[in-house]
C-alpha cells in the first residue's frame, strides 16, 4: 500500500448468500461495509437470518455467491482470524473444563480441548483474562461459573484468537441485570481499544441506546444507518410484519420504543 494511502475497510461484504444444505437460502443479497473501531447493531426477527450472518462473516457457513473481505483480504482464501462468541446455548456449560482451558481454545484453529497445551497458547490466555480483569477466574471450572461470566469468558476465547473484529451471537440472552451490565462494560472496554465489533440482538432499546449504527435484517439487509433512521415504523413493518409497537420521537430527538416485540 502506498504512503498516504487510506487503510482497507476493517469488514466489507459483497453480494452475500449462503446457507445450509437443503434448506433455502437463510440470508441473500447481503451488502454493507464495516470500518475499523466500528460498533454495529444486527436487529432482526427470529429466523432472520442473524445467526447465520455472523456464522458466515466467521467463514463457518459456506458462502453460496458473494465475498467476504477482511482488511482487503478475501476470507476465502487467506486464513483471516475474526473472533466468534456464539450464543451460549450453542456450547455445553457443563463440560469439564477450567476457565483457562475454554480460553485457551481460542488458539487453536480446531477450538477444542487438548489434553496438554502449548506455553504460548497458556500465555495467550492468561494476558487475554488479565487484560479482561478476569485473572482469578482461571483455575476455576468452567461450570461453576454465573450465565454472564461464561459469557465474558467466551469474549475472552474469542479475543485468545488475536482478532480485531468481534463478532457477538445475542451476548445479553439470558443474563440478569447485573451480568448484563459486566458485559456491557466488557465491550465498551474492547470498542475503546479500537476493535470492530459486530453484535446481533432482539433488544431495540439497548441496540438505540448503546450503537450509532444498526443493520436491520430479515434474510437480506433492510436498513442499514443511525438509530434514528433505522428504527422507523415503516422499516420496522417490513422486518417484523406488525405494529403493535409504539413508535414515536421525542422534541430532542431521542428514540422511545414500547413493548410488543
Amino acid at each position: 500500500m502506498s504512503a498516504g494511502s487510506p487503510s482497507p475497510a476493517a469488514l466489507e461484504v459483497c453480494e452475500l448468500c449462503a446457507g445450509y444444505q437443503m434448506m433455502p437460502r437463510a440470508i441473500t443479497d447481503i451488502n454493507f461495509i464495516v470500518q475499523p473501531g466500528e460498533s454495529i447493531a444486527i436487529l432482526g426477527p427470529n429466523g432472520a437470518g442473524k445467526s447465520t450472518l455472523l456464522l458466515a462473516l466467521a467463514g463457518l457457513v459456506p458462502h453460496e455467491t458473494g465475498e467476504v473481505r477482511v482488511h482487503g483480504h478475501d476470507c476465502q482464501h487467506m486464513n483471516v482470524q475474526i473472533g466468534l462468541v456464539p450464543q451460549r446455548n450453542a456450547i455445553d456449560p457443563n463440560f469439564p473444563v477450567t476457565v483457562e482451558e475454554v480460553v485457551m481454545m481460542g488458539c487453536t484453529r480446531a477450538s477444542r480441548w487438548l489434553p496438554w497445551w502449548p506455553k504460548e497458547a497458556r500465555t495467550r490466555a492468561s494476558e487475554v483474562l488479565e487484560m479482561l480483569n478476569l485473572e482469578d477466574l482461571a483455575k476455576r471450572p468452567f461450570s461453576a461459573l454465573s450465565g454472564g461470566q461464561q459469557q465474558r469468558i467466551f469474549i475472552a476465547r474469542a479475543l485468545a484468537q488475536e482478532a480485531d473484529i468481534l463478532l457477538l451471537d445475542e451476548p445479553f440472552s439470558g443474563v440478569d441485570v447485573a451480568a448484563a451490565s459486566e458485559i456491557s462494560a466488557t465491550l465498551r472496554f474492547l470498542h475503546n481499544q479500537g476493535l470492530t465489533l459486530l453484535m446481533t440482538t432482539h433488544d431495540m432499546v439497548r441496540a438505540a441506546r448503546d450503537f450509532k449504527r444498526i443493520l436491520l435484517v430479515r434474510r437480506t439487509i433492510l436498513a442499514d444507518g443511525t438509530p434514528q433512521e433505522v428504527l422507523s415504523a415503516e422499516h420496522l413493518f417490513a422486518a417484523y410484519g406488525k405494529t403493535e409497537n409504539v413508535f414515536m420521537r421525542s422534541r430532542d430527538g431521542r428514540i422511545i420504543i414500547g413493548t410488543g416485540y
